[in-house]
């Protein structure tokens, strides 16, 4: 099986899904990885059928394929699946559900991660990112009141990835946070967002002595692009550290 997924060949999808059957569960999981490889939507069904009867490793590697295939199909019954206690599944699950990009995973992703292990909450906070939904805002802001201070720029960066006006109170809140990274990321997501109320709060951060910050702040400031915006990226004209051709 591992053989035929490294032949990346259409060609062999029909024999990868014969693998699927074989009492040898190492043989399940290579091939179920190699189905994933392929990316054709037709193999989703099988995997979905196999994953009821197979043991912890090949359900990974099944739930794994079902992500890279990406197809909605697969959604009810990783939502069904995330309901384990084996943690292990539950991350694969999440992961899968947010390249998947279904808004339907949100609930249950939302549930599970305020009360789930530090390493879920990751990466439930990244899925919900994928997802790319305004209702997940409302979690992403409990998480960064509650949650563990290495959540912030995961956090940071799926409300930048949702790009509603909705999450800029929270990003108001980290531009000034005391990690760098986190506020470098914050000050891209109003960008991304490009909101001309962010500009008001950008302005703050025009003199701060990080020279990437503030090219992340002339970047944001030149998306948003109003009037507001012109006479700080004058400013950002004369900073020697910026340069005018990045301005």
């Amino acid at each position: 099986a591992k053989s035929f997924g490294r032949i990346a060949d259409p060609r062999t999808q029909h024999v990868l899904i014969r693998f699927l059957e074989d009492e040898d569960q190492d043989v399940v999981r290579e091939a179920a990885l190699a189905l994933g490889e392929l990316g054709n939507e037709s193999s989703v069904t099988p995997l979905l059928e196999k994953l009821i009867d197979s043991n912890q490793n090949s359900m990974v590697a099944i739930v794994r394929a079902l992500g890279s295939l990406g197809s909605n199909q697969s959604v009810l019954t990783l939502l069904e699946h995330l309901k384990t206690e084996d943690l292990r599944l539950q991350k694969e699950i999440i992961v899968a559900l947010g390249k998947i990009k279904d808004e339907r995973a949100i609930p249950a992703i939302k549930d599970l991660i305020l009360d789930a292990s530090l390493e879920l909450q990751h990466d439930g906070v990244r899925a919900l990112g994928e997802i790319g939904s305004a209702n997940s805002l409302d979690t992403l802001a409990v998480l960064l009141e509650t949650g563990d201070r290495s959540l912030r720029f995961p956090i940071t960066e799926a409300i930048g990835k949702i790009g509603s006006s909705d999450g800029q109170s929270s990003l108001y809140q980290l531009i000034l946070d005391g990690d760098l990274e986190v506020r470098q990321r914050a000050v891209i997501a109003l960008g991304e967002i490009a909101s001309p109320d962010a500009v008001s709060h950008l302005l703050k951060l025009v003199n701060d002595p990080d020279k990437t910050l503030r090219s992340n702040v002339a970047e944001s400031l030149g998306r948003i692009g109003n009037q507001d915006t012109i006479l700080p990226l004058i400013h950002f004209v004369k900073d020697p550290e910026i340069g005018r051709a990045h301005v």
